[in-house]
């Protein structure tokens, strides 16, 4: 009798244990809320937790007034994640490591009352998961839902570790109107508006509901193969590299550890190299380096305090090079500082030594010196520019700058390629180009006469009237001796002047 007693007890206190050890695990398993918002019927979202904790879990509802509801999960699925190196995120956390997790995902759905008039915390894990609360005010239709962070707004440092850094995309999806984030190293930084990147788009392409996103950025030193190529195509170029060339790379993770990288972007993004010793403005040039082509294009850049500004639509190896071109054929002529400072950005070339400053431009060059000016890629094969062939060596950039707006063509569909572009022509097309740069100039008709007034050809400006206005406005073009001389053919200097004023006034170099 006593033994059985005994026995009694001892199955007693181990089955109390094994609860206790159950109640324990339970308690102290890391748990947060992602990906929570109010439906039309009430809350939807998912808890995760680093412990398996059955197929269903029960989430706690308070109001106002204390304990409301319990809410049963009825969905459960493993998601498994993997992270290497240091990270940290916009509100300061730091990742370390590498590491694999598994993260226990159970999704619940609260049907609220339409007549309630509350406001609803959400709770799992006891208190400790406090962090982790959403709450959200139903009301018969009422109310926003307030997260457990706020919202990102107005500009977010965040500092690299190791070169990189990770951010959840929950805590981006709801950043306000405007809202960037700098990321900044050792080598320098990089400023992405949230706007640009396209969440739901990512989240249907990797098959992740888009709050369980992850965005990583790079920013790291290019000391591979790839430096040597860059340091040959310079080289051939006649140019030096200076500095550390530095890549930049924006990719989004989903939850089974495939990624997507965006490369391109549909407007300039900001990011900046940091620089040592002294360097010259007028020779120094940034560019993008594209390791597959092997070619070096110029990018929009300002040297500024020991750093090269630069404005790129998509991510690459980003480097500064030096040189220091001249042309025999240009000494003591009027637009020889202009003339060299765009050949040291890689945006005019000459042959033999040689400019040729009294060359006419086609309509073709034209728009691909201003293209080129503006680093523009065409997204686009053809733009039904009836007389632009596909494989004319011109296409890519006619092409682009239709795209962007800067050309028109002719009402016959026609864009005459080979024609000789006059003043008014290629002004037009730095006026257009303004909007592209971000400087968009619109005038009043009062405003136009006014820009206008001091020319005594202005009444034959014609169709051009308006664009010359803004170019005289823009400090683009400045006529000689009290003419604009509109349908005169631009020559070479006449043009890359122009293109010179224009991107300093777009503050482009």
């Amino acid at each position: 009798m006593i033994n059985r007693m005994i026995r009694k007890v001892s199955l007693l206190v181990s089955l109390t244990m094994a609860l206790s050890l159950l109640v324990s695990i339970a308690a102290y398993a890391a748990t947060e809320f992602k990906g929570v918002t109010k439906s039309s019927d009430g809350v939807t979202g998912w808890v995760y937790s680093d412990h398996n904790l059955g197929n269903a879990v029960t989430i706690q509802a308070y109001g106002n007034n204390g304990f409301v509801d319990n809410v049963t999960s009825n969905a459960y699925s493993v998601v498994d994640s993997v992270y290497h190196g240091v990270y940290t995120d916009v509100y300061g956390t730091v990742y370390n490591d590498t590491y694999t997790t598994s993260s226990y995902r159970y999704f619940f759905h609260h049907i609220v009352n339409a007549n309630t008039n509350d406001d609803l915390l959400y709770r799992f894990g006891g208190s400790e998961s406090g962090p982790y609360n959403f709450t959200s005010s139903y009301g018969g239709g009422g109310g926003v839902p307030v997260e457990e962070k706020p919202p990102l707004k107005g500009n977010v440092a965040v500092e690299l570790k190791d070169g990189q850094a990770l951010i959840n995309v929950s805590d981006l999806i709801k950043a306000e109107a405007g809202s960037t984030i700098t990321f900044s190293s050792t080598l320098g930084n990089y400023e992405l508006p949230v706007s640009l990147l396209s969440f739901d788009k990512l989240a249907e392409e990797l098959g992740t509901p888009a709050a369980d996103l992850k965005l990583i950025v790079q920013i790291k030193d290019v000391s591979n193969g790839d430096k040597s190529s860059l340091e040959n195509s310079a080289k051939a170029l006649g140019k030096k590299l200076l500095g550390v060339p530095v890549e930049f790379v924006i990719k989004v993770e989903g939850n089974d550890g495939k990624s997507v990288t965006i490369s391109n972007f549909g407007q300039y993004v900001k990011r900046v190299l940091k620089l040592s010793g002294t360097i010259n403005p007028s020779k120094t040039v940034g560019v993008l380096f594209d390791p597959i082509t092997n070619k070096v294009k110029f990018i929009p850049t300002v040297f500024k305090d020991g750093e090269a500004i630069m404005l790129s639509r998509s991510n690459s190896i980003y480097a500064v090079l030096e040189s220091e071109v001249t042309f025999s054929d240009l000494n003591g002529h009027w637009a020889k500082a202009d003339v060299e400072l765009l050949a040291n950005k890689l945006i005019v070339e000459g042959s033999n030594g040689k400019f040729d400053p009294s060359g006419n431009i086609t309509r073709a060059e034209a728009a691909s010196l201003i293209t080129r000016a503006l680093a523009l890629k065409s997204s686009v094969s053809a733009t039904g520019l009836t007389d632009v062939a596909a494989d004319a060596w011109y296409a890519e950039s006619v092409n682009a700058a239709f795209e962007a707006g800067i050309i028109k063509g002719y009402k016959d569909g026609q864009f005459k390629p080979e024609a000789i572009a006059t003043r008014s022509e290629f002004a037009s097309m730095l006026s257009r180009a303004l909007q592209i740069a971000g400087k968009k100039l619109s005038l009043t008709d009062a405003e136009v006469n006014e820009a206008l007034g001091a020319f005594v050809d202005k009444s034959e400006l014609g169709w051009a009237k308006a664009d010359m206005a803004v170019a005289v406005k823009a400090g683009i073009i400045s006529g000689s001796k009290g003419e604009l001389s509109g349908e005169e053919t631009a020559n070479r200097a006449q043009a890359a002047v122009m293109l010179s004023h224009f991107l300093s006034y777009v503050e482009f170099i």
